[in-house]
């Protein structure tokens, strides 16, 4: 029988700060309740949590994603006129794009096979050197294998510039201040670079393959048959980069794991099968994105609770994916769990729920879960002592990140 939403408390928003990961499922724990009211920054907001409400949140035309995130994060990670931001056919217009890019087989596998080259070019460095920061090298890895994939020219990127400035926008999605202010700066010196290449593929003066994807955003026509403006094909381009750079804190995640648990490495080892299972049970764990906001484009019912059009709805991403009334012992990584991507459904859904060509769903997590797999069967043939600050992170930093980028001392292969 439904009810009202609960109160929690007049605003929350310190909680929120302190610990945005499992904010509303505890909230919910306390009230009884799969979702309940409360105030952000004074902002009245409704916070739901579970599959259904996943299910509420991103099937249909319920939520837009005008003024449902700070303006910051949104810069950071989406930009203004990205596919994020938009609804109804221009959305499912332009997701289509993406969906060809994303997870065609041959061009997932053509990222896998660069990204496995410049892996074993960074890999000769590292074992030269007896040493390797993971995180850094691991985000230059990606840089060059997907902007190699995309057609860009690498040397106009910047290399590890490009690396950092991508790993930027990630690292201060989340914040504020100076830092952010810095990230934005990258973000926007990231878009002129790349604004270039696509005017210099549209012009003829670049010679991107025929089927790169640079050369498709290039020429991609929106609903009304129109090329996009440079300044929007650019940020879209970023919606490519970007998120592929950020599988580097996936993989340190995964490196973690397997610290953690050297049971676990020895049956990734004797059972080369359950990788794939294991970069899904890292990211569900993976204190990545902690919700999602959207705001009500018409009158909307929740369990019998009214939702006016306009306001404000947070869904837990990592509360739903690591619920224990769905998933027993949530806390722990077990490769043998059967879940994954392919389900395109409500339960586990680090990168959104719903049918990808359909909802605001990820359509990158083919890709997230392949170099996930990839770079994890490769982790395993190597040899590496961690010292503890590989494994904490400094408080108050989302996404959290190792202090010293997982430092890997002593390194050779196995």
């Amino acid at each position: 029988m439904s009810r009202p939403l609960p109160n929690a408390a007049f605003d929350l928003t310190l909680d929120l700060l302190r610990d945005p990961y499992g904010f509303i499922g505890r909230h919910c724990d306390r009230l009884g309740s799969d979702g309940f009211r409360t105030r952000i920054a004074l902002r009245p907001a409704i916070c739901l949590r579970g599959a259904e409400a996943a299910a509420f949140f991103y099937d249909g035309e319920r939520f837009g994603r005008a003024k449902a995130m700070p303006p910051v994060t949104v810069r950071l990670l989406q930009d203004k006129g990205s596919v994020q931001t938009l609804n109804g056919a221009a959305h499912r217009h332009r997701k289509a794009m993406f969906l060809d890019l994303a997870t065609a087989p041959d061009r997932v596998a053509a990222l896998e096979q660069a990204f496995g080259r410049a892996w074993d070019a960074a890999q000769e460095r590292w074992l030269a050197a007896g040493e390797a920061r993971l995180l850094p090298e691991v985000n230059l890895v990606l840089a060059r294998a997907t902007v190699d994939w995309m057609g860009f020219d690498w040397a106009e990127r910047g290399g590890r510039r490009f690396s950092r400035d991508m790993d930027a926008m990630v690292a201060n999605a989340a914040g504020m201040g100076p830092r952010s202010w810095a990230a934005l700066m990258r973000r926007r010196r990231a878009e002129r670079a790349v604004r270039r290449q696509i005017l210099a593929i549209r012009q003829g003066r670049h010679p991107a393959a025929e089927n790169a994807p640079a050369r498709k955003l290039a020429f991609f026509r929106d609903e009304t048959g129109e090329l996009l403006a440079p300044e929007v094909a650019a940020v879209e381009a970023l919606n490519l980069l970007r998120p592929t750079l950020a599988i580097g804190r996936f993989i340190v995640d995964a490196a973690q794991a397997l610290e953690r648990d050297p049971a676990l490495r020895a049956a990734l080892v004797s059972d080369p099968s359950l990788t794939e299972g294991f970069a899904e049970e890292v990211r569900r764990r993976a204190r990545y994105f902690p919700l999602i906001g959207g705001t009500a484009l018409h009158d909307l019912d929740w369990r019998g609770t009214p939702i006016r059009k306009g306001s404000w709805v947070l869904l837990a991403l990592w509360g739903t994916s690591n619920d224990p009334r769905a998933i027993a012992g949530p806390e722990r990584i077990d490769p043998t769990r059967a879940h994954s991507w392919r389900e395109q459904g409500h339960q586990v859904i680090p990168q959104g729920a719903g049918l990808s060509a359909e909802t605001h769903r990820c359509p990158g997590e083919w890709i997230t879960v392949a170099l996930m797999t990839q770079a994890t069967t490769r982790l395993l043939r190597l040899s590496y002592r961690v010292g503890p600050a590989a494994m904490k992170s400094p408080p108050f930093r989302y996404p959290p990140s190792p202090r010293d980028g997982f430092q890997m001392r002593d390194l050779r292969l196995r």
